[in-house]
């Protein structure tokens, strides 16, 4: 069964039958490393990254240029932490800032594949928030995200990396 995520209000599954980001023109949706100590800054964004790809209604959902600042870890809040899946109330919680491009592109389509490279709208993230914590599990989970209902740019080519 495909693991689904909610981000920015959206429900993302991070699997779809026989879909590949080849049909997008671009790379699959990055999965999670298994990270059971607290987060570099550079995992931090890979975390955020892989939390918010995935497949949607026939569209692909994928983050980049993602730049993570790391706040002060502080004690678990249940008013501001508890829609996090699974997350451990026992363990401290990193909040984080900073920005992320997030790509939103339909299938290249047609015979000619008349959309190539300019299948994607662009959502820039300029001042997002966000958390990372641990699981129940013992795994850490970061999701930031600020995300407009109108995309910054449209008809664009998907990110390659």
């Amino acid at each position: 069964m495909p693991a689904v995520l909610l981000v920015f209000g959206i429900l993302l599954s991070s699997s779809a039958a026989a879909v590949t980001g080849a049909d997008y023109g671009t790379r699959s949706p990055r999965l999670c490393a298994a990270i059971k100590t607290p987060p570099t800054t550079k995992q931090m964004a890979a975390l955020v990254q892989c939390s918010s790809e995935g497949y949607l209604n026939g569209y692909i959902s994928l983050t980049a240029q993602v730049r993570v600042q790391p706040g002060t870890t502080r004690a678990y809040n249940p008013r501001t932490d508890a829609g996090h899946q699974g997350i451990d109330v026992r363990a401290a919680v990193i909040p984080i800032r900073g920005s992320q491009y997030t790509y939103v592109c339909e299938p290249v389509t047609g015979s000619a594949r008349a959309n190539s490279g300019r299948n994607c709208s662009v959502f820039i993230a300029r001042q997002a928030l966000g958390i990372c914590w641990r699981s129940t599990l013992g795994r850490w989970h970061c999701e930031m995200g600020q995300m407009t209902g109108t995309p910054d740019f449209v008809h664009q080519p998907p990110p390659k990396y």
